[in-house]
């Protein structure tokens, strides 16, 4: 038969302390790692109240056992053979100090082992809490920013689209640019800068036109905006079909009406140009070459040379002259 041992029932209650401090311990460790996001909220709940619920088992048959050791061995006492002695009357029952000590204790450890697991439970469902908080902010947040990037994604393809209107219209100017001031389009298709020729005529004015439209991006312009409802695209499409058939009449024309007299002062014009842009020249030779050319188009009748050409002709002039 096992006998109680007084040292050991003095150290039990200690122990038993220790026992349920490290299970408290390990709760929180189990609260810190959902915290950190290494555990799951409900797998770090489940295990730190498996911890609290051994812990304060264990604790709670620690601090019982002394008790049980001090029954055993009045059962063993009361087995004794009797005394030969006279029987004295017997005393009435008394509660020892270690016996209440002992009964405190366990009320005492279970109460501080609910209250441990109601902390801990408490701690974990407030992190859970705050964790689905959170992910719902970071989520709203993800959503606001999703949106907010299909918005500027989509304000960027109707700035696009409003570009293409843009880029039509600065692509007909450069056209037009060229028939004033490039001498093989000026000398082969005259027509397209002559604007007594109605096609022509149409050309410059919708150029005008489309000058004259040159607005902002509409507010309201969508990606479903139909163009021909805006008098600005509407002014550039007509520029464009103005363009084309302006371009195909001085093919047809080309340079058929030109007399005979100026084919022949054109030819000497284009061989001075070689001349002046040629990169052999001298400054005094391409001078001369300018001023004999500016001479020749004054001359010519039937072609109408833009002003732009003269004034190229003019610069290149004062350069040639300046070095």
């Amino acid at each position: 038969m096992i006998r109680g041992d007084s040292s050991f029932q003095d150290i039990t209650p200690a122990l038993a302390v220790v026992i349920l401090i490290g299970c408290v311990l390990a709760a929180l460790a189990q609260g810190i790692k959902a915290v950190r996001g290494e555990a799951s909220t409900g797998g770090a709940t489940g295990g730190a109240l498996a911890i609290l619920l051994i812990g304060g088992l264990v604790a709670t048959g620690l601090s019982v056992l002394p008790r049980i050791l001090n029954k055993e061995t009045g059962n063993e006492n009361s087995e004794a053979k009797p005394d030969p002695s006279p029987t004295p009357t017997p005393l009435p029952e008394t509660t020892t100090p270690a016996d209440t000590g002992t009964s405190l204790m366990v009320l005492l450890w279970i109460g501080v082992a609910i209250a441990a697991i109601a902390l801990i439970a408490t701690i974990i469902w407030s992190i859970s809490k705050l964790r689905q908080r959170q992910q719902h902010q970071r989520k709203q947040l993800e959503a606001q920013e999703a949106q907010s990037k299909a918005l500027e994604e989509a304000q960027a393809k109707i700035a696009e689209r409003w570009k293409t209107v843009t880029d039509r219209h600065e692509a007909m100017r450069r056209n037009v640019l060229k028939a004033e001031t490039d001498w093989d389009m000026l000398f082969d298709l005259p027509a397209l800068t002559d604007i007594k020729i109605k096609a022509t005529s149409k050309l410059y004015q919708a150029m005008r036109d489309a000058e004259n439209a040159i607005p902002d991006m509409p507010a309201t312009f969508t990606l479903s905006t139909d163009l021909n409802t805006l008098a600005y695209p509407k002014a550039v499409r007509a520029f464009e079909d103005a363009w084309e058939a302006a371009y195909a009449n001085a093919q047809r024309i080309s340079t058929t009406k030109i007399p005979a007299k100026e084919l022949k002062t054109i030819q000497r014009i284009r061989a001075l140009l070689t001349i002046a842009e040629g990169a052999g020249a001298t400054d005094h030779e391409r001078h001369t070459a300018y001023t004999q050319i500016r001479k020749m188009l004054g001359d010519l009748k039937t072609i109408k040379v833009p002003e732009r050409a003269l004034l190229h002709i003019e610069e290149k002039q004062r350069l040639a002259l300046a070095v």
